[in-house]
């Protein structure tokens, strides 16, 4: 798992942000949601609201992302 030292926590319920109650764009549960963007597939774009979990389950993806590409791409395994 990547490390988060240094780093702003992930957003939560209750912190200030825009939470509203619909459906998250990754798990599917209706819950309290916040929007985290915009979704682009070919053709079509949405905007996308992410739960509290989905977004911690986000932000390791994208640390990890950005930790992969430092260390040059990689395949990940199937």
């Amino acid at each position: 798992m990547p490390t988060t030292a240094g780093l702003p926590e992930p957003a939560s319920e209750g912190d200030g942000n825009d939470w509203a109650e619909g459906t998250c764009f990754y798990c599917g549960y209706k819950l309290q949601v916040l929007y985290v963007g915009t979704i682009h597939v070919p053709g079509m774009a949405a905007q996308a609201f992410a739960c509290e979990g989905c977004i911690r389950v986000l932000v390791d993806m994208v640390l990890e992302g950005a930790m992969t590409k430092d260390r040059g791409w990689r395949r990940l395994a199937a």
